[in-house]
Parts: C-alpha cells; sequence; structure tokens
C-alpha cells in the first residue's frame, strides 16, 4: 500500500484518538497482545472517544482481547493519548489502565471507560447512514508507532464478513452482520479501531481490517446497536 506522506512538521495528535493495548499474565510472563509486532511500548491498536446517545465511551476493536492467550490471568487493557492543555501549548502525553465496558465480538468492537483525561474533551459523534460513494478518511498508529498515519478512501458497498484473518496472516473466526468496504489505502496493522470519519467529522465506522485495495470498516449505525446489545464485562476479561 502507498504510504501517506509525511507532514512537514510534528503536530498534537487529536485528543479523541488514542492508542491502546491489551495484556494478560500467563505464569510469571506478561503476554503482549499477540502478534508482539509493535514498536513502542507494546501498543497494537487505535482507539476513539465517542459520544453514544450521551453515553462518552471508547471503541476499540475486540479483537485485541480475542487474540490473547484464553489461558493465564486476566486481561488489562491499557489507554495512551495526548490531553490538550490551553490554546497555543502543547498537549500532554497520559497512559493508564482502563475499564472494559463491554463488547460485541461479532461486530469487533470493545467499549472502554473514558479515562478522566478526557473529561474536557469534546467527544466524536457517530454519523447515520453514509451513502455509497462517500469518502472517507481517518488516521491511527500503525505497527504500535506513536506517530499518526493517514488512509482514505470511497465507500463502494456494503456486505458481511464470515471469516478474517489476523495480522499475522493466520485465520481467526469473525462474523460482522454488515460492514463497509471502501477502496482506499494507507490502512496497517494497529489501525484497527481508527475511526473512519465523513468529510463532516462524524465517525462513519471503525476501521476492523484491511486487504489488498479494500478497508473495512463498521457502520456507525452497528456500533450504535452494539452498544445497546454489549456483553457483560466479567466475560470479556476472564
Amino acid at each position: 500500500m502507498t504510504r501517506a506522506p509525511a507532514p512537514s512538521q510534528a503536530m498534537d495528535p487529536p485528543p479523541q484518538l488514542m492508542q491502546v493495548s491489551a495484556y494478560r499474565e500467563v505464569g510469571n510472563v506478561t503476554e503482549m497482545m499477540s502478534p508482539p509486532r509493535a514498536a513502542g511500548k507494546g501498543t497494537k491498536g487505535t482507539a476513539f472517544y465517542v459520544d453514544i446517545d450521551t453515553h462518552k465511551v471508547v471503541v476499540a476493536p475486540y479483537h485485541l482481547l480475542a487474540l490473547l492467550r484464553p489461558s493465564g490471568g486476566p486481561a488489562q487493557v491499557y489507554l495512551a493519548g495526548c490531553a490538550p492543555l490551553q490554546d497555543g501549548m502543547p498537549c500532554i502525553q497520559w497512559s493508564e489502565e482502563t475499564q472494559v465496558l463491554g463488547a460485541d465480538p461479532a461486530e469487533d468492537v470493545l467499549f472502554l471507560a473514558a479515562p478522566p483525561e478526557l473529561r474536557n474533551t469534546p467527544a466524536l459523534r457517530l454519523a447515520g447512514n453514509v451513502s455509497m460513494g462517500s469518502r472517507l478518511h481517518g488516521s491511527g498508529y500503525a505497527d504500535g508507532k506513536t506517530s499518526l498515519k493517514e488512509f482514505s478512501g470511497d465507500l463502494a458497498f456494503s456486505g458481511s464478513v464470515t471469516e478474517m484473518t489476523d495480522e499475522t496472516g493466520l485465520p481467526w473466526r469473525w462474523s460482522a452482520r454488515q460492514v463497509y468496504w471502501l477502496r482506499g489505502e494507507g490502512v496497517e496493522p494497529g489501525d484497527s479501531g481508527s475511526p473512519a470519519l465523513t468529510t463532516g467529522g462524524l465517525v462513519a465506522g471503525e476501521v476492523v481490517a484491511a486487504g489488498g485495495p479494500w478497508i473495512v470498516v463498521i457502520p456507525a449505525t452497528a456500533i450504535r446497536q452494539a452498544w445497546l446489545e454489549r456483553t457483560s464485562t466479567s466475560s470479556l476479561m476472564s
């Protein structure tokens, strides 16, 4: 895939966008979310802060938990981001463990508690149905890097997915009721969980996979429905 050009100067990332990582204690060893390819502090995905019907939560890809070894201690999930201070001042970096609020494994959606660092940050808003041909864009922490990389694509069609592969190419089961297929480029491992935004800045969906010229996105309407039908936290963390 063609990489987006690097910006001419470093810029603070938007506070609504953050890195997410999952860990599990296996014996006396902390197992990072497999596969362990990430640069930086083990970060393996992207998450975003969003308002779902007045509930402000963080959305991340469920496969962060699904790819952990099933045996071992309870899973732990961490977020890291950059909180704004005042206009004209650089943001301040933060990192902390967060609470899992629930998930819809079939839709690859994980809901996390918003960290206190975001208390003064306006949340992103979900879009409704998005028209075919719409241009969507976004950015994520590809390969666990601490800098963002952009992606974009045109909404070509919607459909379902019954089997995908993880970031190593190994098969794992996943069945989404509906997904958007974008014809575009720029998504790499680590970008999973990135928000795909409309030109108006609304969240059209969550990026969960890519292959060839295609980017797979869980629609905002499915994220909202997943929040209503979310699985209990205890079953996800064990």
